[in-house]
């Protein structure tokens, strides 16, 4: 009997060891991996950054410079850079939007590519929101990804400025030149007059000197005239 217990203890034994080397095993395979992955990611990190740096910082902190108000914040992810530019609600601008680009990678290191994503909220447009491009990490396409961005900032402040031009932001916040009778917004003219205690605003630099030289003419359809019975 003895000697069946010790058989069976022996190859227990033998069971248990080598689970716990099978154990070891991964532990030493997952380390492997990780410290691989690590360095996958110190290159692509060193390869991208100066990307982020030289060319997607500057180019967004020029278009914010652009909008007073925007306001920008760069952001560092576990895998990439981020860079979040937001636009307050304005009487010219009646609606935030953030733009975010994201240049990131994956976990390997063996793609990486730049994002884009727009959100403008109320929703009273129709926008492509979200688009990315493709990069090597190991090689990147400066031009390339240079061109991309432009058209894609570009393409949002095409977008943006609708929000200043639309009728569906911009009700409520719309004055009739007195002149001409258009439609002007409050918040995006430049072209301003107090007479008698209102605001008026003008199309154009015509219809603001017309107001200007007689702005009876256009409150109350009279206008004054002079000795030689002229306006």
């Amino acid at each position: 009997m003895q000697d069946v217990l010790d058989a069976f203890a022996t190859r227990l034994s033998q069971r248990l060891d080598e689970a716990q080397a099978a154990v070891e095993r991964r532990s030493a395979d997952n380390e492997r991996a990780m410290r691989e992955r690590e360095q996958a990611h110190t290159r692509v990190e060193a390869d991208l950054e100066p990307i982020h740096r030289e060319l997607v910082r500057p180019m967004l902190e020029e278009l914010a410079r652009r909008f007073d108000n925007a306001s920008l914040a760069h952001f560092k992810a576990p895998r990439g850079f981020l860079t979040h530019c937001r636009f307050a609600h304005t009487a010219r601008f009646p609606a935030t939007a953030k733009l975010v680009v994201t240049l990131e990678w994956e976990e390997e290191g063996r793609r990486a590519w730049l994002a884009y994503e727009l959100e403008i909220l109320p929703l009273l447009l129709s926008f492509n929101g979200r688009d990315r491009l493709e990069i090597l990490p190991m090689a990147p396409d400066r031009p390339a990804i240079r061109g991309w961005l432009e058209r894609k900032l570009l393409e949002f402040v095409d977008t943006y400025l609708e929000v200043e031009n639309s009728a569906y932001y911009q009700q409520g916040s719309l004055r009739t030149d007195p002149v001409c009778g258009i439609q002007v917004s409050a918040g995006t003219d430049s072209l301003v007059m107090e007479h008698e205690g209102k605001t008026y605003s003008f199309c154009s630099g015509l219809c603001f000197a017309k107001f200007a030289a007689s702005p009876g003419l256009y409150t109350t359809g009279k206008a004054a005239v002079g000795k030689e019975g002229t306006p």
